[in-house]
């Protein structure tokens, strides 16, 4: 059952190595919570991870136009800390029936890290349907689908 889901990602043994965003594998996204140093498959796991898991994440990842080395403190409520101060991300609004297929192709390898909105502007004008979000908006956008998709299952868990 669990071989035909969408969003977990298998090593060549057939372990399960990564869930929705969280892996094992080496990505351009380091993500360390709790002393541990995991990755994420895109810039946006990094923000909306860490409100599900309750902890503080240190971020590193690198600018794909300028090479800009990017570092973010993202606690459960909020982007703390971000160098450089002008951190943007691209994103996009894949088809469901692409994620299912495959998350990370679909819209996983379209979410990056940028230094600048600016810096971002000539890669999402060659990048069919993506576009530049602040990391406030993708913060925002992160609350808002953590909420919808975990509400359930969180006021279970407080109920007991």
């Amino acid at each position: 059952m669990i071989g035909r889901w969408h969003g977990v990602e298998r090593s060549q043994e057939g372990a399960i190595v990564g869930f929705w965003g969280l892996t094992l594998s080496e990505t351009q996204h380091c993500f360390r919570i709790e002393g541990r140093q995991l990755h994420t498959w895109c810039a946006w796991d990094t923000l909306f991870l860490p409100p599900l898991l309750g902890a503080t994440a240190d971020v590193e990842s690198r600018c794909p136009v300028s090479g800009t080395r990017i570092t973010l403190r993202i606690e459960p409520t909020g982007v703390e800390t971000t160098q450089p101060e002008t951190v943007a991300l691209s994103f996009l609004v894949p088809r469901a029936s692409d994620v299912e297929k495959s998350v990370t192709e679909s819209f996983c390898c379209q979410v990056h890290f940028f230094s600048s909105p600016e810096t971002a502007g000539p890669w999402v004008s060659t990048h069919s349907g993506t576009f530049v979000l602040s990391l406030d908006e993708a913060w925002q956008i992160g609350v808002r689908k953590n909420a919808a998709q975990f509400a359930a299952s969180f006021s279970e868990c407080s109920a007991k």
